[in-house]
């Protein structure tokens, strides 16, 4: 797991730097080297690794809802593979990886709190942003614009559709 997310932070990080280049954000730089920090330190057996993960998680949805608010699609696109990754950097045998012999029995502590705190944060978030309607439009057309119609002649043979809509005037 801890190559997975080495080579996704990477792979960011490189693509960040096109991207800054570019004129674009930088985030994307900071996103992979934190990634590829953390993943360096649970690949050394360091806790500290899934807390850098959780801090991470949690700068990216601020970032995120900054750039885009709480429109889903576009909070999916910059979270649910990094959510996915810290799910299963909480799985047992993950925990217990990180975790040397000498200490004894293998438990969830401060940075595995972290990084399910921040899940849980991101989460939430997500499922707010699933209810909201970034895009509608609130308001209304007015009475006389709405009851204005023009005539639109169109000779289109009947089952025939020659445009959206069948016709034209999209009268199917």
């Amino acid at each position: 797991l801890s190559l997975v997310i080495f080579i996704i932070g990477a792979a960011l990080l490189a693509g960040g730097v096109w991207l800054a280049l570019l004129g674009g954000s930088w985030f994307y730089i900071v996103l992979g080297a934190a990634l590829l920090v953390s993943a360096a330190l649970t690949f050394r057996r360091n806790s500290a690794g899934l807390a850098l993960y959780g801090a991470t998680l949690l700068v990216t949805l601020g970032w995120s809802i900054w750039e885009v608010g709480f429109d889903w699609w576009a909070l999916s696109a910059r979270g649910s593979l990094l959510i996915m990754l810290g799910v299963l950097l909480l799985l047992p045998p993950m925990v217990q990886s990180l975790h040397r012999i000498d200490m004894g029995s293998a438990r969830y502590n401060g940075p595995s709190g972290l990084l399910a705190g921040s899940l849980v944060v991101a989460v939430l978030a997500g499922v707010y942003a699933m209810f909201q309607m970034p895009h509608d439009l609130a308001g209304t057309f007015a009475d006389e614009r709405m009851s204005a119609t023009r005539e639109i002649k169109s000779v289109v043979p009947d089952g025939e559709w020659q445009a959206y809509g069948r016709t034209a005037a999209g009268d199917r």
